[in-house]
């Protein structure tokens, strides 16, 4: 007697449905840098390869602050999302010193004087770890995510980060869980030089910021027979738009 054996495979199906309003303005650059607090070392980009994003660079050194930052952020409200989610590409040219790129959800305590930053440093204004919505290690430090020009060392994520694969272009996006209960928040980018012409220098592109809202639910035996008995995640999801 020939027997035949049989094997299910258990996939998930992804569901995308539109939502109606957006609380964070211009996340898709597309309406260049209106909507967010910037300071002289950023700029929308008119590179050809990267258009339509924030463009975070070194500046001449007459120009730094104390910790040679350019910083972007902006303050919204998440309008029951619970997922941020946004694409940086990091370009690094020459050197042997290490630049640092910083990503930070705050508070509403928190107040950008665009002179501050997440390392204390004589002469800025230091971010609160206190004032930070989602911390990276168990000091805490201010930010949940941390990357480096510096291959050798691995990008830091705080809990609840996740971090996508470079794609064919040099973009890579992070995937970031709100904490329970946010309402709003502010999103901070920073970029820290360490300077010296003969050393590193480090762009960071910033593009596709978006807030979107994940829920789990239980799929029904119909559902289970018609998605080859998947597991269902229901996404609706909000370009971030002026």
């Amino acid at each position: 007697m020939n027997s035949v054996k049989f094997t299910v495979c258990v996939f998930t199906v992804f569901i995308l449905t539109m939502s109606t309003f957006a609380d964070v303005t211009n996340g898709d650059f597309s309406d260049a840098l209106n909507g967010w607090d910037y300071n002289s070392g950023v700029m929308l980009s008119y590179d050809l390869y990267y258009p339509d994003s924030a463009y975070l660079f070194p500046l001449a050194e007459e120009e730094q602050s104390p910790l040679y930052s350019s910083i972007l952020s902006q303050a919204f409200s998440t309008d029951g999302m619970n997922c941020l989610t946004f694409s940086f590409n990091p370009i690094s040219v020459g050197g042997d010193e290490t630049d640092h790129f910083y990503a930070s959800l705050l508070d509403s305590t928190y107040i950008s004087t665009l002179n501050d930053s997440v390392v204390p440093a004589p002469g800025i204004d230091p971010v609160s770890p206190a004032q930070s919505l989602v911390s990276y290690g168990l000091s805490p430090e201010p930010y949940f995510f941390h990357w480096s020009s510096d291959s050798s060392q691995v990008p830091q994520l705080a809990e609840g980060v996740t971090m996508s694969s470079a794609d064919e272009d040099g973009w890579i996006t992070i995937f970031l869980m709100l904490p329970s209960g946010t309402d709003s928040a502010t999103l901070r980018f920073e970029l820290i030089h360490d300077y010296d012409p003969m050393d590193a220098e480090t762009m960071i592109y910033i593009d596709r910021v978006v807030l979107s809202h994940i829920t789990a639910v239980v799929p029904t035996p119909a559902a289970v027979l018609l998605a080859g008995l998947g597991t269902f995640l229901v996404v609706s999801f909000r370009r971030i738009t002026g």
